[in-house]
């Protein structure tokens, strides 16, 4: 039984290469000679830029790590691993290779690995600082010409803290955040995605012309934008869709706001009409859409929550609905997606609303919607617990444009 055991294991070390296509090359068949490691002190900050030098690197080598901690955090085990992980090359050339540090994990020793078209070469070992970014409620506040300072906002007190350092870009539109991911990710006024990692500040501009961002998936941004044809609305990610819009409408006419997902097959969005009015735009992920009744509104922000059910059955439901506002004031309404149109109002704020985000439970479901209105100069951010009704209002920090949930 034992010898049973011993090849079975022999067995599998034999297949699982094989399987993968890429195997390590050892000693005598190396990518790079001559390897020499950073020599800053270690730990290194995560997401700092290193460089590793040696001879022989190629135009389309990559970097892969190993990542093992011993001391968790946040929603990490206390010791744990994490294998295959694609680092960020900056800089390439047959003498070196700069890669910025993994971020987002806990203090760790880290395997730095060179990929070449499936063969692998481990260059040597770094240890990398504690990376675990902080869940909560954030704000993007403007802090200069072109810059964005993150601020926490304790969710009990509202007091705002600075988080890290300002970033050099602009305000952002439809800003959400993916699950785990520690990392802000909004539209410019090019409709360029620029993500903000909450861990190394360093923004990352990717492409333009997106209309409207959305987590469709808990751990992925999702991206709305034009198709090839005219009122043809796209949705840009692991599960791509594709809508088309009435005649008399216009893909332009999408708010600047994050799609939501408010049940396993419908999204939640809006048109901004050409006479002034708003509209729900209904998006099914099984095909077609649906333009709700017009109504006055200087706002229409979708949202989700998690209520009491509204068969009066026992029992809670997610739901979607919509953050209207109208003549200085905002009301948080439930959507019927049956007939189409707003229902109850669940709560009445003061201001219009300007950007809209949610606070995740434990276990995921979206627990308080977090609101910043306006108010002539003024900018309050307000908190509301659909299941138990509660609401929390506290002064938005000077300069604050976006709310966004980190989880």
């Amino acid at each position: 039984m034992y010898l049973c055991r011993v090849m079975a294991v022999l067995a599998a070390c034999v297949l699982l290469p094989v399987a993968c296509g890429m195997h390590e090359n050892g000693p005598a068949e190396q990518l790079v000679s001559g390897v020499v490691m950073p020599s800053g002190a270690e730990p290194y900050a995560p997401g700092a830029e290193l460089t590793v030098t040696g001879e022989g690197f190629a135009p389309d080598d990559r970097i892969l790590f190993e990542i093992h901690w011993t001391g968790g955090s946040g929603s990490f085990a206390p010791e744990g691993y994490a294998k295959g992980v694609f680092g960020t090359v900056t800089a390439l050339t047959e003498h070196s290779v700069s890669f910025l540090a993994p971020a987002h994990y806990p203090a760790s020793t880290v395997s730095v690995i060179l990929f070449r078209g499936g063969d692998m070469q481990t260059l040597g070992r770094i240890r990398v600082a504690d990376g675990v970014h902080e869940p909560g409620l954030y704000a993007l506040v403007l802090s200069g010409a072109g810059t964005m300072q993150p601020v926490r906002i304790d969710p009990a007190t509202g007091d705002a803290a600075p988080f890290g350092k300002p970033v050099a870009v602009g305000p952002l539109h439809s800003v959400v955040s993916a699950s785990g991911s520690g990392i802000l990710s909004g539209l410019d006024g090019d409709g360029r995605l620029v993500a903000i990692d909450l861990v190394t500040h360093r923004p990352t501009p990717e492409e333009g012309g997106w209309l409207a961002l959305g987590t469709v998936n808990p751990g992925e941004v999702f991206r709305f934008g034009r198709g090839k044809e005219p009122g043809q609305l796209v949705m840009s990610g692991s599960g791509s869709r594709m809508w088309n819009l009435p005649e008399s409408l216009s893909v332009e006419m999408l708010e600047p706001y994050p799609v939501v997902r408010a049940s396993s097959t419908l999204l939640l969005s809006a048109l901004r009409l050409l006479d002034g009015t708003r509209a729900p735009l209904e998006l099914s992920l099984t095909g077609g859409l649906q333009v709700g009744p017009a109504v006055g509104a200087d706002a229409l922000i979708p949202f989700r929550g998690v209520g009491r059910r509204s068969d009066d059955a026992e029992g809670y439901e997610l739901f979607g609905g919509y953050a209207l506002s109208a003549g200085g004031t905002t009301f948080l309404r439930r959507f019927d997606p049956v007939e189409g149109s707003l229902g109850e109002t669940l709560a009445e704020l003061p201001g219009t609303a300007l950007s809209l985000t949610e606070l995740a439970a434990a276990d995921g479901m979206p627990a308080t919607v977090w609101l910043l209105c306006g108010d002539g100069d003024r900018r309050m951010i307000h908190g509301f617990d659909p299941l138990g009704g509660d609401v929390y209002t506290f002064a938005a920090p000077e300069g604050c444009s976006a709310l966004v949930g980190v989880q």
